[in-house]
């Protein structure tokens, strides 16, 4: 048990992203912005459909909202 400690410890401090700082990591790499991106509109669309599931909304009649909308923006 100690012989694999001693190794997971060795491994783990040969390796520069271990305890580091996961937004740091991926400016690094450089896609930061990109995957903060992908995320934020993950979380839309999640609280999106919650709501919709809330309030018994398809995507049907969430389609003809958008509709309504745009053409109420247009007149």
């Amino acid at each position: 048990m100690k012989e694999e400690r001693k190794l997971m410890q060795k491994n783990v401090m040969g390796n520069k992203h271990i305890g580091g700082d996961f937004k740091e990591f991926l400016k690094e790499d450089g896609i930061f912005e990109e995957t903060n991106d992908i995320a934020i509109k993950r979380v839309i669309a999640y609280q999106l459909e919650q709501e919709m599931k809330a309030q018994k909304i398809t995507k049907t009649k969430m389609a003809q909202i958008k509709t309504e909308a745009s053409l109420l923006k247009n007149t």
